[in-house]
C-alpha cells in the first residue's frame, strides 16, 4: 500500500468562507427584491394602460351612441317635414300659393263670369289640380 508521503493541505478559513456566502446571500436578496420592485412598477404600468384602454373604449361607445342618436332623430324630423308637406292642408296650401298669382280676378260683370271659370278650368289642367 502506497500512501502518500506529504499530503497538501490548503488553508481554509471557515469564517471568512461564512462571510463571503453571507456577502452573496444579501447581493441576491438585494437582486431579487429590485426584480420584485421593476416587476411591481411593470405591473402598475399595464394597469394603468388596460384603465386608459377601457376609458377610451367607453368613450368611444358613448361618442357611437350620442351619433346614432342623432341619426336617428335627423330621420325623424326628416320624416316628419315629409308628412307635413304631403299633408292635405300643406297641398292645399301650395297650390293656393301657385294660383292667386295665375288667376285673373274675378268682375262684378256677368259677362265675363264664364271667362274665369274657362281659365281656372285651364290652369287646374296646367297645375294637375
Amino acid at each position: 500500500m502506497n500512501l502518500p508521503t506529504s499530503p497538501q493541505f490548503t488553508a481554509y478559513d471557515v469564517e471568512l468562507e461564512r462571510d463571503r456566502l453571507r456577502l452573496e446571500q444579501q447581493k441576491y436578496e438585494m437582486e431579487q427584491q429590485k426584480y420584485e420592485r421593476e416587476q411591481q412598477k411593470y405591473e402598475m404600468k399595464i394597469s394603468l394602460k388596460e384603465r386608459e384602454l377601457a376609458s377610451r373604449e367607453e368613450e368611444l361607445r358613448m361618442t357611437r351612441k350620442l351619433k346614432e342618436d342623432e341619426l336617428e332623430l335627423q330621420k325623424q324630423q326628416m320624416k316628419n317635414k315629409q308628412e307635413l308637406e304631403n299633408s292635405l292642408a300643406m297641398k292645399t296650401k301650395r297650390f293656393s300659393d301657385a294660383l292667386k298669382g295665375t288667376l285673373i280676378k274675378m268682375s262684378s260683370d256677368p259677362v265675363e263670369v264664364a271667362s274665369f271659370f274657362r281659365q281656372i278650368c285651364i290652369q287646374r289642367f296646367v297645375y294637375k289640380v
